[in-house]
């Protein structure tokens, strides 16, 4: 599994749906969010929804995933 950004704390049991530009999925862990960004399948324009928010939201927006892509932004500069 891909690590988490460092000084970061994942809440466990945290799920998400995921909306892309065509497609809905549901549930997505934390775990998976980690994956797909570092693949870049979820990029921060998608919208995300977890329990306590009041509606969709963009992911790069959200608090707890803003550092997924920081840190893929920094592995992208990288390799270029």
């Amino acid at each position: 599994m891909e690590k988490p950004p460092e000084g970061w704390i994942i809440k466990k049991g945290l799920v998400y749906d995921l909306k892309t530009d065509s497609k809905v999925y549901t549930p997505i862990t934390m775990g998976r969010m980690m994956r797909w960004v570092a693949e870049g399948r979820v990029k921060e324009h998608h919208l995300v929804w977890r329990s306590g928010l009041s509606g969709w939201r963009r992911a790069g927006d959200l608090r707890e995933l803003k550092p997924l892509f920081d840190k893929s932004k920094k592995v992208g500069a990288k390799a270029k």
